[in-house]
């Protein structure tokens, strides 16, 4: 039995597909399968899967015909042999120690559950600066500590670059239909049970930015997705981390802001003030300058702002004022 299962789903990806598979075919890790699971190609991508096949016994392919990702990936699951399971995507390249690299973490750190690293982008051409922005963000985050901070601001974490155990998966669950990104969705899951993440500080991973990639063309990626994904995670996280809960303070008095304090208060929270950074948004009376925030002390406050700048304004004040985000405040916009 192989100690590791490389899972790849695909669909119509004859043009990146054999760069891909030839990537997990090079690794300096022999010991896996290399599990392809066509999702209803109608392209040639069934024609490189067989003609690879052929040339590797590592090679296995499944046919899943409910069209999606999350069939595609559970049944991967599912007919998966190795105690560790390493998504891939058909548009990515591994670098050639990824597999050994991640398998030798998981092995000597027995109560972490999943690693990744980081990523680069490619082609960096024709990346926007959103997607951009975010690589290099997730690219600084990799304790869990970090993970477990960050984890509300946006997925911490490249979905394709991660290896972690399959009882991990047999525990808490796998894959998840809906509305929402089912990537974060799962993270989210996994570390509110428990769930030790952490990532390699080296790029294993580029990552391609394109035009049909989910996170640019499906809508369970927009920002509204996963708002509503962590929704009932940051309310718990909230509940639990804040002594005085259900009274809490907010930084953001956008129209997203707004909307995502209106959810929360369907959780059970009770927002005390608003601190916004732009000037024109602010009343004096519910609505005030950042610079307002009182000292340390009797207060939690959640940053539910959506522009970066502005929440690095807010995050650095908190922290000069000593307060400790995961403590006594958190980041959630």
């Amino acid at each position: 039995m192989p100690e590791v299962t490389v899972l790849l789903p695909f669909y119509n990806a004859q043009d990146t597909f054999d760069t891909a598979i030839k990537s997990i075919l090079k690794q300096t890790f022999i010991d896996f399968e290399l599990l392809l699971v066509n999702n209803n190609s109608t392209d040639q991508s069934m024609e490189i899967t067989e003609k690879s096949a052929q040339k590797d016994s590592r090679i296995h392919v499944l046919h899943e015909r409910n069209q999606g990702i999350v069939p595609a990936l559970n049944k991967g699951i599912q007919n998966s042999r190795g105690k560790y399971i390493a998504r891939m995507d058909a548009d990515d390249i591994s670098a050639p120690e990824r597999l050994e690299l991640q398998y030798k973490f998981l092995k000597a750190n027995p109560n972490t559950g999943l690693v990744g690293s980081r990523v680069k982008l490619f082609p960096a051409a024709t990346s926007n600066f959103g997607f951009w922005r975010y690589v290099k963000w997730q690219n600084q985050i990799l304790t869990y500590d970090e993970i477990l901070t960050k984890r509300f601001v946006e997925s911490p974490v490249v979905h394709p670059s991660i290896m972690f155990r399959k009882s991990i998966a047999e525990k808490f669950g796998y894959y998840r239909e809906g509305e929402f990104p089912e990537d974060y969705e799962l993270f989210l899951r996994w570390l509110d049970g428990g769930v030790k993440f952490s990532k390699i500080d080296k790029v294993l991973l580029h990552w391609q930015d394109n035009k049909n990639r989910l996170t640019r063309s499906d809508k369970r990626y927009r920002q509204g997705a996963f708002f509503q994904t962590k929704l009932k995670y940051l309310a718990e996280f909230i509940k639990h981390t804040n002594p005085y809960y259900p009274n809490v303070y907010a930084c953001g008095a956008g129209q997203n802001a707004k909307k995502w304090r209106r959810l929360l208060e369907n959780e059970g929270l009770r927002f005390k003030a608003i601190f916004e950074v732009d000037p024109s948004k602010i009343d004096n009376k519910t609505i005030f300058h950042y610079s307002e925030i009182p000292k340390k002390g009797n207060i939690f406050i959640v940053s539910l702002v959506s522009n970066k700048d502005a929440g690095e304004k807010i995050k650095e004040f908190l922290t000069f004022n000593n307060y400790m985000e995961g403590k006594d405040f958190i980041l959630a916009g």
